[in-house]
């Protein structure tokens, strides 16, 4: 394990641009966007504290995009962490290019499109929001379409059809020389048209962890240009049927060593018995991203740790045991007429229906170890319109057209909230989990505002706390780091609910006390 320097990454403007700047000096492991294999973004013992922060000064400046003083300045923005190796670092902005820099000056070393230089018939990733994995000579990055697609009506002169804008060749993972900038090897993690890696790429000695995404709850209501407008109620996309994963893959070759769906689908690898696969009926399960940072890797336990999306459509049998729970106010309540050993509160995990949750997977053979739900239903895609979230359609109608939007896309009742995990878990070593006990800890955030805290070793929840009102576009989602002793998050409070001392939701300038942790 090697020494390296890290780099922070924003724009400091007012306008949406993209810029890489070098602030100062750290020694870190060179891990990518975890900076170590736990996810747990901490830098004990560098020269950055509260004492020295404020003497930080820019000492370069990369623009990524020409400041053109209008939206369009968006393509140029840096999403993701840019991974640092030596004296060089590399990253990915949003207008689909791969950079390198050397971190010590700011110059450009080498730069490489996407579609132009990156790209083969049948293997066109059009960008990448992904922090590098570096291994070796190699850098690792997953291909995410929908980039250039969502900014396609934005830039002058472009065309959906010539940025390919209704098409899409799947989920590919590159390694790419870092010393030249070719391509070394090419593979399809997921080969539905709608597939993207979203979560940066993880890795432990030769084998690398791909988090697959996809676009398609998007596509399920306006298809084929998923941001057209008007928006299509008649769009003849037949969603749904892509599955997210986590797939594994040999780091030198590309070749895949197994893949974990986090969905059952209908059930085309027969994992379930007859009287299981008949439950899935009328249009199975389908949905469940893996979107959110990337994966952790717990070497010691030899499993990694992931959380998973919603679902985008749900079977009948699901849809009873939701509506009954709705209807009886009892989350425990039961529906006739289930086979022997299945209820509702376990049919999820007995259908290998691994949404809304927290997941360990056997590193070595893409078992799931265990699971911990946060929703038992949340069944959504666009096509559905409003989210059945706290009513919030009633609040912001205009995002969310009620009624439903696509009855041909959304035929579930009721209506999920859309509240998944935004963010991969976090593992903690040694953690302080209060009464003067210590151990290790699973950390992760869910869109609904809660925070978990997990056993690794068995899935057990240590404690779970309420710390902000959730949103379709808010609550936790993405980056969160944690020390032995506190974790750190930011919130997103989408639906603009107010917050007092006597809610039960945390004033943002408040210290959150978690059974020993704090943030």
């Amino acid at each position: 394990m090697t020494s390296e320097a890290f780099m922070l990454s924003f724009p400091p403007m007012k306008r949406w641009q993209g810029f890489a700047l070098l602030l100062l000096t750290i020694q870190v492991p060179a891990f990518a966007e975890g900076i170590d294999l736990l996810n747990t973004r901490s830098f004990q013992g560098g020269p950055i504290n509260n004492e020295t922060v404020s003497q930080l000064r820019v000492k370069w400046v990369y623009q990524t995009a020409p400041d053109t003083g209008t939206a369009s300045n968006a393509q140029g923005s840096i999403s993701s962490t840019p991974a640092v190796d030596g004296r060089y670092l590399y990253f990915n902005d949003m207008s689909g290019y791969l950079t390198k820099l050397d971190r010590f000056t700011g110059k450009l070393i080498w730069r490489k499109n996407y579609v132009n230089d990156l790209s083969v018939p049948g293997f066109v990733a059009k960008g990448s929001r992904n922090t590098p994995y570096v291994k070796g000579d190699l850098l690792i990055v997953g291909s995410n379409m929908g980039l250039v697609d969502r900014l396609c009506r934005m830039i002058p002169g472009a065309t959906p059809s010539a940025l390919g804008c209704a098409s899409g060749d799947g989920a590919i993972v590159l390694a790419i020389n870092k010393r030249s900038g070719q391509v070394a090897w090419r593979t399809k993690a997921e080969t539905h048209p709608s597939a993207k890696v979203t979560g940066s790429i993880s890795g432990h000695d030769n084998m690398i962890f791909v988090p697959v995404g996809n676009w398609e709850e998007d596509w399920a209501r306006a298809y084929p240009n998923i941001y057209v407008e008007p928006i299509d109620p008649a769009s003849h996309y037949p969603c749904c049927s892509a599955r997210g994963s986590l797939v594994a893959m040999d780091v030198n070759t590309g070749r895949i060593l197994w893949k974990r769906h986090t969905n059952i689908g209908n059930d085309p690898d027969h994992e379930l018995t007859p009287t299981l696969r008949a439950l899935l009926q009328p249009k199975g399960s389908f949905g469940t991203s893996t979107y959110g940072h990337n994966p952790t890797v717990d070497a010691a336990r030899r499993q990694v740790y992931i959380a998973t999306a919603q679902t985008t459509t749900a079977p009948q049998v699901a849809q009873d045991c939701e509506q009954a729970r709705r209807r009886s106010g009892d989350p425990n309540a039961n529906i006739p007429g289930l086979p022997a050993g299945v209820n509702c509160n376990n049919l999820n995990e007995k259908l290998k229906i691994y949404a809304n949750a927290m997941l360990a997977v056997d590193m070595d053979t893409g078992r799931v170890n265990w699971v911990h739900y946060a929703h038992k239903y949340d069944a959504w895609n666009h096509a559905c319109g409003a989210p059945d979230l706290y009513g919030w359609a009633t609040v912001v109608p205009a995002l969310f057209p009620v009624p439903i939007a696509n009855t041909n896309n959304c035929g579930q009742t009721p209506i999920g909230p859309d509240m998944g995990f935004g963010q991969h878990p976090k593992l903690v070593r040694n953690a302080n989990l209060g009464r003067g006990k210590r151990g290790d800890i699973v950390v992760g955030g869910n869109k609904d505002g809660r925070l978990f805290g997990l056993d690794p070793a068995t899935g057990r929840k240590i404690w779970e706390t309420n710390v902000e009102p959730g949103g379709v576009y808010g609550g936790l989602q993405f980056g969160l780091a944690a020390d032995d002793d506190k974790v750190f998050f930011g919130t997103t409070n989408s639906r603009n609910m107010g917050r007092d001392i006597k809610t039960r939701y945390v004033p943002v300038v408040d210290f959150l006390a978690i059974n020993g942790f704090t943030a």
